[in-house]
């Protein structure tokens, strides 16, 4: 297998990954918001933080392999 079909293959492999915790949060909203009592705009929180937390963990990882600072340039316009 060539390089280029790996890369492509962890890309998917995440983006499956990805959407699979998404979709996951999205069926408790319902028992989160009667355990819970929350209101509309708390749930839209609780979707926020989740995906916001997955994005830090994303760009954290490539900061173990290679040097932080290329790192974090790298993905300060994304994140932006």
């Amino acid at each position: 297998m060539s390089r280029k079909a790996g890369i492509l293959i962890a890309v998917y492999v995440a983006a499956l990954a990805i959407n699979l915790d998404v979709t996951i949060v999205n069926v408790a909203l319902p028992s989160i918001a009667t355990e819970l009592g929350a209101s509309t705009r708390g749930l839209q929180w609780v979707v926020d933080g989740y995906n916001l937390s997955g994005a830090l963990i994303a760009v954290a990882l490539p900061g173990r392999r290679f040097k932080p600072a290329a790192v974090e340039q790298a993905n300060s316009p994304a994140l932006a």
